[in-house]
């Protein structure tokens, strides 16, 4: 046992003797070494304990390294796959204490297999090789099963796990309420039923139909349309529409629901999307930068779609959109000296589109 501690000094004593002069040269505070250098003293571990898997592993030329690849590139993997899935559950602030536990379960998992095959293997590079093979995989496997169930207790937390609550929306029949709620490790929200204390799961940022028997919104990860008929006892989740917006990025809301509730307005950042969601059509998308900031949408009726915005010169800007046109549908309108809303034409010309219209914000 003796021998073996030695020589599992040996692997880090040298290149911790290395890192002794710049712990002696830097600067000090109350509380001892700065943040850096400690920092830099745990990450030298790393790398000289990963130094000397790596080298064993390679030196050794055994078929081993096929299993050392494929366990290597799995973590890699889960570890990627788990940080999204948590990300994508809005638990952000989870991601710091789990990419934290695991970097610093990883250490003990190099140490102790370090142990193993100097203990085990001894001399014979091989056998040390197998050794540390089997004790890394091990090692390895077993800390992504832990982070597989901390990924997945932080993502079916439900409203009680939360604690801080706002009201994002109302219906219009007053019975549901959209609520943003936060927790220690997440963000979700949900809808409630005022009535009966009922939840439902739902995503932030949409809306409710005329009648309030409808909350409709837009997921920006899956690129899906999520209906929920709040009709039905219990409300049903009706299955999810993928639109395929292309390459939605940035920033997504779902500005404007028709009156019938069928039809949905979506802008990204990139992509303005006009959908029956109901009859799972496009109805209109156009492709491009968005003209105008702060765009608020309006449906006039079932056929006319009203876009309010300011331009990034920092002028008004109205645009209209017509759901059954073919082609280019935004037509530029600009504010007259007076007040009235003219089309903007070819060539920079220009003819009065609404006589005696004023220009002015609607809801």
């Amino acid at each position: 046992m003796a021998s073996t501690l030695f020589r599992s000094l040996l692997v880090v004593g040298g290149g911790l003797l290395v890192a002794l002069p710049q712990a002696a040269l830097a600067p000090r505070n109350a509380t001892g070494l700065s943040v850096v250098v400690a920092f830099s003293a745990v990450g030298s571990v790393y790398v000289l304990l990963a130094a000397h898997v790596l080298g064993t592993m390679f030196r050794s030329r055994s078929a081993w390294l096929l299993l050392d690849i494929a366990v290597m590139g799995g973590f890699g993997a889960s570890m990627t796959w788990m940080t999204g899935h948590i990300a994508e559950g809005g638990a952000f602030r989870a991601l710091p204490w789990f990419l934290g536990a695991a970097t610093l379960l990883v250490l003990p998992v190099l140490a102790g297999s370090v142990f193993l095959q100097l203990s085990w293997g001894g001399a014979d590079l091989r056998r040390g090789h197998k050794v540390l093979s089997v004790s890394l995989s091990m090692g390895l496997g077993a800390i992504a099963l832990a982070g597989a169930g901390f990924c997945a207790w932080v993502r079916t937390g439900g409203p009680s796990s939360l604690s801080t609550f706002c009201v994002r929306d109302v219906a219009p029949s007053g019975g549901w309420i959209t609520v943003l709620g936060e927790g220690r490790f997440h963000r979700q929200a949900f809808l409630l039923d005022t009535a009966s204390g009922a939840t439902v799961g739902g995503e932030p940022g949409g809306l409710f139909s005329p009648d309030g028997r409808r909350y409709v919104a837009y997921d920006l990860r899956t690129s899906q349309v999520v209906d929920i008929d709040l009709g039905q006892t219990p409300p049903r989740v009706q299955p999810p529409w993928d639109l395929a917006i292309p390459e939605p990025k940035g920033w997504s809301h779902l500005h404007a629901l028709s009156r019938d509730g069928r039809v949905v307005v979506i802008a990204t950042q990139d992509c303005l999307t006009v959908a029956d969601f109901q009859a799972r059509k496009v109805l209109h998308q156009s492709r491009g930068k968005r003209e105008f900031l702060g765009s608020r949408f309006t449906f006039l009726s079932g056929t006319l779609l009203r876009e309010f915005g300011r331009a990034k010169d920092g002028s008004l800007a109205l645009g209209l959109f017509t759901r059954n046109a073919e082609g280019p549908l935004a037509s530029r309108l600009r504010v007259g000296a007076g007040g009235g809303l003219f089309l903007a034409g070819p060539g920079g010309s220009s003819r009065a589109l609404i006589p005696g219209a004023r220009w002015g914000w609607t809801n």
